[in-house]
């Protein structure tokens, strides 16, 4: 079943039909998410979030695996 989009992202009444649609609708957006993201993971007010923790926990093992240190602002 295809996901029916609210207009603003990919167009009033536009279905996303394929992947390709779904990459093409959020690339548009890219920027603006990881900015929400970046801004959503700086404020610890949001610590007790389960995305939060399960953000973080990723991060780390991201940087532990590859043998690298990010900063947040560079990872997002």
């Amino acid at each position: 079943m295809a996901a029916k989009t609210d207009g603003a992202h990919a167009g009033a009444g536009r279905c996303l039909r394929t992947k390709k649609d779904v990459a093409a609708a959020l690339a548009k957006r890219s920027f603006h998410y990881s900015v929400c993201l970046r801004e959503f993971l700086e404020d610890e007010a949001n610590a007790g979030h389960s995305f939060y923790v399960k953000f973080h926990a990723l991060f780390t093992e991201c940087q532990k695996s590859i043998h690298y240190h990010y900063e947040l602002a560079d990872f997002c």
